[in-house]
């Protein structure tokens, strides 16, 4: 039984991928995708979408030594707030 007021039990779900690449032992590729819906009812009936991407190059200098970038895009959407992007580097 619910509490009083809620209407539908909050749930959440994700869907994610990663794959990696090496063609050497020098350097390596990776990328990430990233599905999330929730619904939370605790909040007042809100519901959230949340979509990602993202690529990481890496070099390998010595065995313990390298350098990683990261480049990205996250697409946010809820009920509460206006729908928002955003790409990072």
């Amino acid at each position: 039984m619910q509490p009083e007021g809620i209407k539908s039990k909050p749930h959440a779900w994700r869907v994610t991928d990663a794959y990696t690449f090496q063609p050497n032992e020098h350097f390596a590729m990776q990328a990430v995708f990233l599905y999330q819906n929730s619904k939370n009812v605790a909040a007042g009936e809100s519901a959230d979408e949340w979509i990602s991407a993202g690529i990481r190059p890496m070099w390998f200098f010595t065995k313990h030594t390298g350098l990683s970038l990261e480049a990205g895009w996250d697409y946010v959407k809820n009920d509460r707030e206006n729908s928002r992007a955003r790409s990072t580097s």
